[in-house]
């Protein structure tokens, strides 16, 4: 047990590496609902910082490598009870038109964008 004057501090990493192959052209998976991403090269990294016992920060960026753009979210928690906490954050792309996060053509050619939008949310989690 730590006193009022230390802190702990917890680390960890996790690296994954995924090579498989497309399971069919992106537009019909976008037409599905199952493309997430575009591309293949990430970099994800976050941290969780507690601030105090009841309030946990945590940042995260994904950065798609291939053409510098970002998704960039941040996450608090604040815990009212032993089983309810208060959940807020924002999620926000990075990257100018043309890019995983600043958005992609629909079609070739077509002015409108397909991007992830930018989100502010808040809720309250009941654990029984």
């Amino acid at each position: 047990e730590l006193g009022p004057e230390q802190f702990a501090f917890e680390a960890g990493c996790q690296l994954e590496i995924e090579d498989s192959p497309e399971p069919g052209p992106p537009a019909d998976r976008l037409a599905r609902g199952q493309l997430f991403d575009t591309r293949r090269d990430y970099l994800a990294a976050g941290l969780t910082l507690e601030v105090n016992p009841l309030l946990n920060v945590s940042p995260t960026a994904i950065v798609d490598l291939d053409d510098g753009s970002l998704f960039a979210l941040i996450a608090t928690t604040y815990s009212l009870s032993d089983n309810l906490n208060l959940i807020g954050g924002v999620q926000v792309p990075v990257g100018r038109a043309g890019t995983e996060f600043g958005g992609i053509p629909l079609a070739p050619g077509s002015p409108t964008l397909l991007a992830p939008a930018t989100q502010i949310y808040l809720q309250i989690r009941k654990y029984f």
